[in-house]
């Protein structure tokens, strides 16, 4: 921090003069690097929230294409479940028919007898 020594006497001296504009130039300074960190801070902030977006967003595809995967697992072991659950009714239902066609036999058997 530069500072304007104590000027005593009026008119101001060469050497008054040159601390003023040296005082002027420091502060115009650290006002131009105040604004420079604060607007590289802005910058580094918006590619913050930018990568934090994006990443966001990748997570957000993983998650869904993994939760799609899971779907389209469970809908094709519904599916082998079904086909088995209709194979089974068709093995039932021909294991019926053999029952009844064998009912039939027997009741035949026994009315020759």
């Amino acid at each position: 921090n530069y500072k304007v020594p104590f000027i005593s006497s009026w008119p101001l001296t060469a050497s008054d003069t040159n601390t003023i504009t040296i005082t002027a130039r420091a502060k115009r300074e650290k006002q131009q690097a105040i604004a420079g960190a604060i607007s590289r801070g802005q910058v580094a902030h918006e590619r913050s929230l930018h990568h934090a977006k994006e990443q966001a967003e990748y997570e957000l595809e993983r998650v869904s294409t993994k939760a799609d995967m899971q779907i389209e697992y469970y809908r094709t072991e519904l599916k082998l479940m079904e086909t088995k659950l209709e194979q089974l009714k068709k093995d039932m239902q021909q294991q019926e028919e053999h029952c009844h066609v064998q009912e039939e036999m027997a009741n035949r058997e026994l009315e020759k007898a």
